[in-house]
């Protein structure tokens, strides 16, 4: 797995279900979830900050909120790829 594109991957290892999480290299940036009480799906976007800094987006199914989270996450890659190498570089002080 490259380290600088972004892919798809399964929250859960060995899950049957559609992959949920769009990664950038090994971290996760953004996560699909679906709710249990109607069943509607939602984004959870900047995994790789802070809990309270991740902003949710409601999606009217599975495949327009993936195709969704990748066009936020193209729109804010330079932002998404800086505040990674941040947190990386706090860690190895």
């Amino acid at each position: 797995m490259e380290e600088d594109t972004f892919n798809w991957r399964n929250v859960i290892q060995w899950s049957k279900e559609p992959p949920d999480a769009l990664c950038l290299g090994t971290t996760e940036v953004a996560r699909m979830h679906q709710r249990v009480d109607n069943k509607t799906w939602f984004a959870t976007l900047d995994q790789h900050l802070d809990y309270e800094k991740r902003p949710c987006r409601n999606c009217t199914s599975y495949e327009s909120g993936k195709a969704g989270v990748m066009i936020w996450a193209l729109r804010h890659e330079a932002r998404i790829r800086r505040e990674i190498e941040e947190r990386r570089a706090k860690r190895g002080r």
